[in-house]
């Protein structure tokens, strides 16, 4: 698919460790092409789910802008007077249209009032309305997408702690001892 769909995901959608999952999942496989802003992810950080710690969230955060660059949006701010949307909510979908997105990702679909057509066109949808849009679309490439996570998840669930690290980051050190007890961040040279 060389032209993808560019999706503006709202902070209600990156909320969920699973809906992240399966959103970033398809992403990765270049289903779409995800977007959002540095004020999203402070929502996100703000409404974090309880037990989640900052640390967490932000170690989360960077690796989603590692793996997807282009996704963070910026430069936004002047559009957001003329947005249709709730006054909370103008943000989220000046985001969205300066960063060229033909859908905006949300569970707040209330909110937000964009016009069908015109420079500030913007499609707004529900999670699952948009997994199920892309699922129509692409079915043999979401399921493959949805099989590979589900494999990395038991992947992970069947290794020792020590390999743990080593299947999420191949080249990465091992954070993990035999024992299962957490290494310094710092290797030593013992």
């Amino acid at each position: 698919m060389a032209n993808r769909p560019r999706a503006f995901l709202d902070a209600n959608v990156l909320r969920g460790q699973l809906t992240t999952d399966v959103l970033l999942t398809l992403a990765h496989e270049r289903l779409f092409s995800p977007r959002w802003s540095q004020e999203v992810l402070a929502e996100v950080k703000r409404n974090r789910p309880d037990g989640v710690s900052e640390a967490k969230i932000d170690a989360r955060f960077d690796q989603m802008n590692k793996v997807f660059p282009a996704a963070m949006t910026s430069g936004y701010e002047r559009l957001m007077p003329e947005m249709q949307a709730d006054e909370k909510d103008k943000h989220v979908l000046a985001a969205a249209v300066h960063s060229k997105s033909t859908v905006l990702v949300t569970e707040n679909t209330k909110d937000f009032d964009p016009p069908s057509s015109g420079s500030n066109a913007m499609k707004v949808e529900r999670t699952s309305a948009f997994l199920n849009r892309l699922l129509t679309e692409s079915p043999d490439r979401v399921t493959s997408a949805m099989n590979k996570m589900v494999d990395r998840k038991r992947e992970v669930a069947d290794v020792l702690p020590e390999d743990a690290d080593r299947r999420i980051v191949p080249d990465g050190p091992a954070l993990f001892g035999p024992d299962g007890t957490r290494r310094s961040e710092e290797p030593r040279d013992d």
